[in-house]
């Protein structure tokens, strides 16, 4: 199965980023995740097009690496379409949750990034390497690997400034959610070989 729509959502990201490039005021003021805009203000596409912006190269690059080594391979599994609404729904997850965080706490500040989509790809990964570990060679190690990348996403981000932590948090919680409700039990040979 070809990775159309991981292969989509990264034109998509590396297309937002040179666009941001234009006029950078301009897409942070449309675009970005802002508490205000959003809970008073009912701007609520933000919570979709913040996904697709990004600080600088350094920042996409990361994400769009994470992207594509996970998000193939969970496509290969659970299909195009549930890979697109698993993608969307997870980045929406996590900006709701860093609203709510942000809201909570009187703190206002721009959000951008596919970290909580990219998150979300994580807890499908967690979900199909544990929930499919007697039939994966190495499934059991593959989850550890990513709860590894996991938490040091997450301390990473602890110890740095502007780092979305609740963002991330909320899109791992909506991946681990969707791909429960996505996966089946069992893996074709080709997913087997995908995944080995």
């Amino acid at each position: 199965m070809k990775p159309f729509v991981t292969l989509l959502f990264v034109i998509m990201n590396v297309a937002a980023f040179f666009f941001s490039r234009e006029d950078e005021a301009l897409v942070m003021r449309y675009g970005a995740l802002e508490t205000l805009k959003v809970i008073e203000g009912h701007e609520y596409y933000r919570l979709v097009t913040s996904m697709f912006l990004h600080a600088d190269t350094g920042h996409l690059i990361r994400n769009m690496v994470v992207l594509f080594c996970l998000g193939t391979a969970v496509e290969s599994y659970i299909g195009h379409a549930r890979w697109f609404i698993l993608y969307i729904l997870s980045g929406v997850v996590g900006n709701i949750v860093s609203l709510l965080m942000e809201w909570s706490t009187d703190e206002v500040r721009l959000s951008i990034g596919a970290s909580g989509a990219v998150f979300g790809a994580m807890g499908a990964t967690l979900v199909i390497a544990f929930s499919n570990r007697r039939l994966l060679r190495k499934g059991t190690a593959l989850g550890i690997r990513v709860l590894f990348m996991i938490a040091f996403s997450v301390y990473a981000g602890l110890i740095s400034d502007g780092v979305n932590n609740a963002a991330h948090i909320g899109g791992l919680i909506g991946g681990l959610w969707l791909a429960v409700i996505f996966t089946s039990k069992r893996l074709t040979g080709a997913d087997k070989e995908e995944w080995l």
